[in-house]
């Protein structure tokens, strides 16, 4: 596990989503013995029930006295500090943060106001809300852990007071320091900290894919991305075009499996929480971040936060950043922002907090692009693997064609407008206790979301050739298209076909001048289209949590309701060439003296309707309750279980489609055939044409409900005070919309251990996916699906070790085996079940015993560390190794491992300034993370030339952050 950072912690968590209870007025019996500051304020936190995080240096040599008898929490701690000088940084009623102090140390700041004739010492007014602080002015977010393993965020569990070691589940922390030190270029990235996790953090800042344990690539199932413990959306699909890194992250909570599936939706494989600050009641403070990079980020990040009266505090956040991307197009690869904030109100027993968050934010998606070398991937001449792109300003902005059925004819595509997301979210947080023993929470977020995601998309492989093959049409492989070109136009005195730019009008003809094109004599067949999503959602979860000494139980419910609008209206196949920043070409018809006689393309384009023009509307409800309990014996022996039952209902309208349409006033068409053409252009007399489907103006309703159980027990042994161990059984399921749910199956055992000198964390897991749904279009364009079971026997480790007070060097990462057993084929075509043809279910079934697309086998991560003396930082380096993946299900199309060197420095240039600079892939390594995912079941075509997906090339980003 990830719980990096300097921290002799002790903690409460309540799980990734758990709600934070108002301690402000509760007293707990407490009989802490004297003994070393670090065991004791374990000791502390597993008896308060709340997290304590404090820096190493900061309690060696320290001790806390004897501390019996019953007290408000917060009087508690004032007094274990000061006896062990130690000063209280900031304290919310859930997680206290620590600092070296000196003797005596002033007693927790208090937000009380003593009335005339009463004392200023919170002992004085037991009734007096307490501090809520986030983060002291001057301070940074969270400080960073050394002893990991005690600290007790356990995200996963609603039960307070146990610690990382002493969890029944695989969870990781990442603190605010953590985050900074990997300075993720996406919120992807920042889930590279997590083992089990692989990510594909090539696509840019959005749209990245990542999977858990084993489980095919490609996507972003099964995997719940959240904030401040809800999901951003029920289906996890462009949540990170919502959720980006920013200052006003926190820190980074997960759980792999187990429990994650119980106490969120649609997140059986893991659950990853993004927390973020929170209104203090106590101070006015902030952090103010300017941020640079190699490809001309100017990036500005704010956060702030004050008390407006003695219980009301508002924050302030958010960001405004534009750059050219690592991979440069010509234009602003990335504008936009993110603007939120934040109000509370607290009382004796209980919190408030009203927030909202509005985003306006463009993003360019990186696509697939040609490489060369299979089993060897390099850069084609003209296009660099590692910082080119075929987007460029020669199609940035451009029109196609569509059918009037959609409500329109045409469709304008704006690259520069990117991946275009405007949303707002609207959320609440509310905790109550009644007594000592008895908490209830609720919490919601309402968000209106709405995105262009204008791009291009890879096509398949066959689409990637050299362009006097491309223009081929004699011998034993003439290119269909083109031979139609010749045929069309030999009447006007056709002989020969050539490529014409489109911006210049350039004619190239005759092999020697096709094959010395740009170095390579590439041409690439793209799709260019501006995919709409439309989103109206609602969650909540909402419970009540009964804990005493031994046990914590707590009930609960989770509701969704949502809505969407989805299309691909537009969306248009297109010719270039291969080059960094691509140029539209043109196949045109040329007669004896080199003369256009007609042209297969118009404006490059090829075809219209390639994804096919029927858009979708769609609106579910989901309805869970659940009921978590954990046990505790011997205060050694920890035994926990919880069970959820959902009821899904999903109806969808999609519309229907037909194939190809004429064009109105393209010509004269007899029988939908065209036989006068009104101009001589072959491209614009119809829609789909050459693929996909146009809408039919009708639409087809499908429904799906079902009701599922997940259920999971675990249990976890304090062997001594350093050494747990600890397993896990769980069931879980993945809703997908209008098909069946896919049924999960965990197990998992592990050991850890912590110390001063080491702390590790092993743990050895098994995950079954059941009838997991693999697709691709055949030809004919209908949906051919693979139902397979995915087994996969895997270790995670997290190891860190620290030989010397100036060095450590952490390692973490998997090594699992996944296989596929095919159980049956099936086919679809818009929707509708169809009987899949003898030769896919043949292809298919060859299938059995593969590797899940997309996995690899390794995934690793070390991260050594030299830490500067006076507090002043550290300088830093990491080694990640990915082991070799397939491109496709059937293992035609090996992508090889790969390594990349990347490093940094943190330095506290001053109080309250840090300094972060990162370089990544120093080596301006080539790793492909993808190949074509449009390329079908076997991508490999025998070709050296092909799409794939390389990851960034060498790059650079600093920052420069206040904290007052």
């Amino acid at each position: 596990m990830r719980l990096q950072a300097s921290l002799v912690t002790a903690s409460i968590v309540a799980m990734v989503t758990a709600s934070p209870a108002a301690a402000y007025a509760q007293s707990r019996s407490f009989d802490v013995a004297a003994q070393p500051a670090a065991t004791g304020i374990v000791a502390f936190a597993r008896q308060a029930g709340i997290q304590i995080i404090a820096p190493e240096a900061a309690t060696r040599g320290r001790r806390t006295a004897d501390l019996r008898g019953t007290m408000r929490i917060a009087d508690g701690l004032r007094r274990l500090t000061a006896m062990a000088g130690l000063r209280v940084v900031s304290f919310d009623g859930r997680t206290a943060v620590l600092a070296a102090g000196s003797m005596p140390v002033r007693p927790l700041s208090l937000a009380v106001r003593p009335q005339q004739g009463q004392a200023a010492d919170p002992a004085a007014n037991p009734a007096a809300p307490q501090t809520d602080n986030v983060n002291q002015p001057g301070e940074a977010p969270t400080e960073q852990a050394n002893n990991e393993l005690d600290e007790i965020i356990v995200t996963g569990t609603r039960a307070r007071g146990a610690t990382v070691l002493t969890s029944s589940s695989a969870i990781t922390v990442a603190t605010r320091e953590d985050l900074d030190r990997k300075a993720p270029r996406s919120t992807a990235q920042a889930l590279e900290l997590i083992p089990g996790i692989y990510v594909e953090g090539s696509g840019g800042e959005v749209s990245n894919n990542f999977s858990v344990r084993g489980l095919a690539g490609g996507g972003q199932q099964f995997v719940q991305l959240q904030e401040d413990g809800l999901p951003i959306f029920y289906i996890n699909a462009l949540s990170d075009t919502l959720l980006k890194q920013e200052v006003s992250i926190d820190r980074l909570e997960a759980v792999r499996s187990g429990s994650s599936g119980i106490l969120t939706v649609n997140g059986a494989g893991a659950t990853i929480n993004f927390i973020t600050r929170k209104p203090d009641f106590d101070k006015a403070g902030g952090t103010f971040q300017l941020t640079t990079s190699s490809f001309a980020t100017a990036r500005v990040d704010a956060f702030m936060t004050r008390p407006i009266g003695e219980n009301t505090a508002i924050s302030l956040g958010g960001f405004y950043r534009r750059d050219e991307g690592i991979r440069d197009p010509g234009y602003d690869a990335n504008h936009g922002f993110i603007f939120r904030g934040a109000v509370a109100q607290r009382w004796n027993t209980g919190k408030l907090t009203l927030s909202a968050k509005v985003v306006d934010d463009h993003n360019t998606f990186y696509v697939p692009i040609p490489v060369t070398g299979v089993g060897d991937p390099q850069s084609i001449p003209g296009l660099s693997a590692t910082h080119g792109l075929l987007q460029s300003r020669d199609f940035s902005l451009i029109r196609t064609r569509t059918s009037p059925t959609t409500g329109r004819s045409f469709e304008d595509i704006d690259l520069e407008d990117g991946v275009h997301t405007r949303a707002q979210a609207y959320g609440y947080d509310l905790t109550q206790d009644f007594g000592e023993e008895v908490n209830f929470f609720a919490r919601g977020r309402y968000t209106r979301f709405k995105t262009n995601f204008n791009s291009i998309f890879s096509y398949d492989n066959s689409a990637l050739q050299l362009a006097s093959e491309r223009l081929n049409t004699v011998g034993a492989n003439p290119n269909a298209t083109s031979v139609l070109a010749l045929q069309t136009f030999a009447p006007r005195g056709a002989g020969s076909l050539g490529l014409r730019y489109v911006d210049t009008g350039q004619i190239v003809a005759g092999t020697a001048a096709l094959n010395a094109l740009n170095g390579n004599g590439l041409i690439a067949e793209s799709v260019i289209g501006d995919n709409k999503a439309r989103v109206k959602e609602f969650n909540s979860d909402t419970g009540i949590t009964w804990q005493t000494a031994g046990n914590s139980l707590t009930v609960g419910g989770l509701f969704t309701r949502s809505s969407r609008y989805n299309d691909a209206i537009g969306a248009s196949t297109f010719l270039t060439d291969v080059q960094d920043r691509a140029r539209r070409v043109d196949v045109v018809a040329l007669n004896a003296a080199g003369g256009v006689v007609g042209s297969l393309t118009e404006n490059g384009f090829l075809n219209y309707g390639t994804f096919g023009e029927g858009p979708s509307r769609a609106k579910f409800t989901s309805i869970s309750g659940y009921a978590t309990d954990q046990l505790t014996l011997w205060d050694a022996l920890r035994i926990d279980g919880g069970v959820r039952f959902e009821h899904f209902v999903f109806n969808r309208r999609g519309g229907d489609t037909v194939g190809r349409t004429p064009v109105a006033g393209a010509g004269t068409f007899v029988n939908g055939t065209i036989v006068q053409d009104n101009d001589t252009i072959i491209a614009n007399n119809y829609i789909a044409q050459f693929g996909g489907n146009s809408f039919a103006g009708t639409y087809t309703s499908q429904r799906r409900e079902f009701n599922k159980l997940a259920y999971t027990i675990g249990a976890n042994y304090l062997i001594t005070p350093r050494l747990a161990v600890y397993g896990r059984y769980a069931t879980g399921f993945q809703a997908q919309e209008q098909n069946a749910p896919t049924d999960l199956e965990f197990a998992e055992g592990g050991v850890r251990y912590s110390s001063g000198f080491l702390q590790a964390s092993l743990t050895g897991f098994y995950t079954k996916f059941k009838d997991f749904i693999f697709s691709r279009q055949n030809a004919t364009g209908v949906e051919v699906q693979a139902f397979s079971n995915i087994d996969v026997y895997g270790g995670e480790f997290d190891v860190t070790v620290r030989p010397v007070s100036w060095f450590r060097v952490q390692a973490s990462g998997v090594i699992q085996d996944s296989n596929i057993n095919v159980n049956r084929v099936g086919a679809a075509l818009n929707g509708v079940s169809q009987t899949p043809s003898a030769s896919d279910v043949a292809l298919v079934n060859t299938f059995d015993g593969n590797r899940p697309e997309r996995t690899p086998s390794v995934n690793v991560n070390v991260t050594p560390a030299i830490v500067l003396p006076g507090d002043l930082g550290e300088i830093y380096g990491n080694w990640k190794r990915i082991g070799k993946i397939y491109a496709d299900i059937s293992n035609s199309l090996e992508l090889p491992g790969y390594s990349v060197f990347s490093a940094g420095v943190l330095l506290r240039v001053a109080p309250g300034v840090t300094f972060n600079a990162s370089v990544e892939n120093i080596g301006n390594a080539i790793g492909l993370t993808e190949g074509n995912p449009r390329g079908g079941f076997v991508e490999n075509t025998g070709s050296n030339f092909y799409f794939a997906r390389p990851i960034n090339g060498t790059n650079a980003v600093a920052s420069l952050r206040f904290d007052f």
